[in-house]
């Protein structure tokens, strides 16, 4: 057998065994009244993006994932401390939007530090430090 078709053969048995399993827990999703469309079960892409907000579910931890979007929509830090919209830093002229992705980087004025990993530190450190996280959508026509 030819490489070709061996591995278009090894793609559709791959294929039919995923498409199998998704059908199945579309159909139960379906017996418990959700809007699902069997096409869904059928798309490849589907499948990857199931499989990639899995993997990004673990990654992207609640604590974490706040820290993250205090860091950029800080508005003290937002208007006192970025250059125009060029996000560049008062302090030390970096990128701070770029700076901000890094976990283990810090505020050159000192406004939010290192990712703090461990959920029950992040927890005590937010209730001696609380904050409110509000981001409003204003809708344009």
């Amino acid at each position: 057998m030819s490489p070709f078709l061996l591995s278009l053969c090894v793609g559709l048995v791959f294929y039919l065994i995923i498409s199998s399993i998704a059908l199945y827990k579309v159909k139960s999703l379906k017996d418990q009244d959700y809007e699902i469309s069997y096409k869904d079960a059928l798309n490849p892409v589907k499948w990857f993006s199931v499989f990639l907000g899995s993997i990004l579910s673990v990654l992207y931890v609640d604590h974490l994932f706040e820290q993250l979007v205090y860091r950029f929509y800080n508005p003290y830090c937002r208007e006192n401390c970025l250059i125009g919209n060029e996000g560049q830093c008062v302090g030390c002229g970096c990128n701070t939007e770029a700076k901000m992705l890094v976990p283990f980087e810090t505020c050159s004025k000192g406004y939010w530090g290192k990712f703090i990993w461990r959920r029950s530190e992040y927890v005590a450190y937010r209730k001696k430090f609380p904050i409110e996280i509000q981001i409003i959508k204003k809708w344009q026509k």
